[in-house]
């Protein structure tokens, strides 16, 4: 039945509706009749499939060891997958390691560049105090070129 408040569940003795929140009550525990013919045949049925299944051997005995499965096509996809995906990154720890030895090399480079920078300012910086001071020793001021 529905009031106009919402629809609630039908009003007997095994459910209750006192607002349209509430749940309905849970029925009784069923009671079962474990003597029934019923329960009988599905006991007898359950003893039979168990008594059917083959015995696990004993202990003593090594068992055989198991066949290995075959492998489904798309664990083969998977596994060629994993071997792709294997040689691509040791591609690409190759192509690390040799711009790795490629910066070190250039890092060295560098260095030499900027130390043949250095002693060739210091040498020239060195002939000009050599200039000044043969200049004051001689008395000569200033070598005008052109003249």
């Amino acid at each position: 039945m529905a009031s106009s408040r919402g629809s609630y569940w039908l009003l007997d003795d095994r459910y209750k509706a006192t607002a349209p929140t509430s749940r309905p009550t849970p029925l009784p525990e069923a009671t079962y009749n474990y003597e029934s013919p019923y329960c009988k045949t599905l006991k007898t049925l359950a003893k039979q499939e168990v008594d059917s299944q083959p015995r696990s051997a004993p202990a003593s005995v090594d068992p055989l060891p198991p066949e290995p499965r075959a492998r489904s096509v798309h664990q083969q996809a998977y596994e060629r997958l994993d071997a792709k995906k294997r040689k691509i990154n040791e591609e690409k720890r190759q192509i690390m390691e040799e711009q790795r030895r490629i910066r070190i090399w250039a890092g060295k480079r560098r260095d030499q560049l900027k130390t043949a920078r250095e002693l060739v300012r210091r040498a020239e910086a060195e002939k000009q105090i050599a200039l000044a001071n043969a200049r004051s020793y001689t008395g000569i001021r200033a070598i005008r070129p052109g003249r």
